[in-house]
């Protein structure tokens, strides 16, 4: 079953429901609201907590039930929350996709093209506004919204000269930022080592980490599935988690916060720590048929138990997290999100990573859960991540539109419809749409070569839809919705 057609139906079937489902409730929820129960009204102006890892494909999530991944604290929100099981990425490349969100643009108008385009200093960001009307703004991970400048800094601040930085310009009151996996090795190479970096030279890792990724490149991005030397607080994704959890602890009372938590995983290569792969040793795991990756089905099967390993570990640090707003008081006015930058093919269609318009690369998982949002809801039309700028402007009472941004907040209180009949995607000459049900992509993989998919019938996207009939009307109006 595809999850872009998840029923309401399949997805409490999924959960399982009653007991079961009580019974795989994390610790953090216990003592909350019911499972099921109307969530509290919509506070004036909720904290926000923003969980956006990186290449997390749409079906790797516990509650859809198609891949035996473990995500029980975000099984626990769905439960709780909205699911979205339409969510397409404005770009399946990290700094495009990225740059979109913040900026609130399509692909189309985004300036940022590529993984080397930087946003534009002085620039209209969601972070900005939600600073400018009182909130506490933080963030920390990988943001990619300067990747080519590559200046990241020891604190992550982007400084420059004046005394200014780009995480201030950007909208933030405190942050760090720091690179992807692979992005610190051209900053070290410039003698910048990033916060990471600077974290794992203070600890005397460094050159093991250095050395390490150093077998992880080209087919071993996926074909090195061994352990990381590293130990697991050294862990990249575990140290984005006590920077997220530092930035908490240090927002100033009597005032609304967002915080954006930056997974550097489950993006490539699919390094893990020890405790990490030995969880996953001897799982299955669906491979795809017939295996075109280059890799043989237990290369590949080691890659995605890898790729389980990197989910499972994050889905713990949600954990954490979750569990910190409930001490904190915090949890029952704090509206949470989470979703991906992009997709990650994982072999299918003979790919890894991302950038093509196949599902598992342009869609994402999303799911809302907090006050003002449905209980136990699923929203199976097209979605665009591009919204979720104006979504959390919504919810801090700053309009329901910011520039192509369209704010879901009244659909993930089941009170109207997702507000896209189609949604797009879109990276270098080649361009997406999705109505929910049918997909285009044009200009892929060659320059005016059309394929036309019915994801209903062809959830892996590999027969051409004859274009008549229903199907005809369909593309039809995907095709005018590009020329747009």
């Amino acid at each position: 079953m595809n999850s872009s057609h998840i029923t309401r139906r399949h997805f409490l079937r999924a959960l399982g429901g009653g007991a079961a489902l009580m019974a795989a409730i994390p610790p953090w929820l216990k003592a909350a609201d019911s499972i099921g129960s109307k969530n509290a009204e919509h506070p004036a102006r909720p904290n926000i907590l923003f969980l956006f890892p990186d290449q997390w494909r749409p079906d790797w999530v516990g509650y859809l039930k198609q891949v035996p991944v473990r995500t029980p604290n975000l099984d626990a929100l769905a439960a709780r929350g909205t699911v979205c099981t339409g969510a397409i990425t404005p770009s399946p490349l990290c700094a495009p996709a990225r740059g979109a969100l913040a900026m609130g643009l399509e692909y189309a108008q985004s300036p940022i093209k590529t993984n080397e385009d930087c946003v534009p200093l002085g620039g209209d960001f969601f972070y900005k506004r939600l600073r400018e009307a009182g909130y506490y703004v933080m963030g920390c991970g990988k943001f990619d919204l300067s990747k080519g400048a590559a200046d990241w800094g020891a604190d992550g601040k982007h400084r420059l000269p004046g005394g200014t930085t780009r995480l201030a310009d950007w909208g933030f009151n405190d942050g760090i930022d720091n690179s992807g996996k692979f992005d610190a090795f051209g900053a070290h190479k410039k003698g910048d080592n990033c916060p990471y970096l600077d974290f794992l030279k203070k600890h005397s890792l460094l050159e093991t980490h250095l050395r390490d990724f150093q077998q992880r490149k080209g087919k071993a991005m996926y074909g090195n599935s061994k352990p990381t030397p590293l130990p697991d607080f050294a862990y990249a994704d575990n140290w984005i988690t006590r920077n997220a959890t530092a930035l908490l602890e240090s927002a100033p009372p009597g005032k609304p916060w967002f915080l954006q938590v930056n997974f550097n995983g489950p993006h490539n290569p699919v390094d893990v720590t020890s405790a990490m792969r030995a969880a996953w040793k001897d799982a299955s795991l669906p491979l795809p048929h017939p295996n075109k990756s280059g890799l043989t089905d237990e290369e590949l099967l080691d890659a995605r138990r890898n790729y389980a390993a990197m989910i499972e570990n994050i889905d713990k640090r949600i954990g954490e997290l979750i569990a910190l707003l409930r001490k904190r008081g915090e949890l029952e006015r704090t509206l949470i999100v989470f979703s991906s930058d992009h997709g990650e093919m994982l072999g299918d269609h003979g790919r890894f990573a991302k950038s093509v318009p196949w599902e598992a690369s342009a869609g994402v998982p999303l799911l809302a859960s907090g006050p003002g949002v449905k209980a136990g809801a699923v929203l199976d039309g097209p979605c665009a991540t591009l919204d979720l700028g104006a979504t959390f402007l919504d919810y801090a009472g700053l309009g329901t539109k910011f520039h192509q941004s369209l704010s879901l907040r009244k659909a993930l209180a089941g009170e109207e419809a997702l507000p896209r009949r189609v949604v797009h995607s879109g990276l270098g000459r080649w361009r997406m749409a999705f109505d929910g049900r049918y997909v285009l992509f044009r200009d892929y993989p060659k320059n005016g070569e059309t394929h036309f998919y019915d994801l209903r019938r062809d959830p892996d996207e590999q027969q051409d839809v004859p274009r008549a009939g229903e199907a005809g009307a369909a593309f039809q109006e995907l095709e005018k919705s590009l020329a747009r």
